[in-house]
């Protein structure tokens, strides 16, 4: 049970740093 939640969170973390990284090139040009 532990590992699916660990995933869902490394995923979710995932989206988050894609997200920042996104808005942040968006914003330098």
């Amino acid at each position: 049970m532990m590992e699916d939640v660990i995933k869902r969170l490394l995923a979710v973390a995932g989206m988050v740093v894609c997200i920042r990284l996104l808005f942040m090139i968006g914003l330098a040009s």
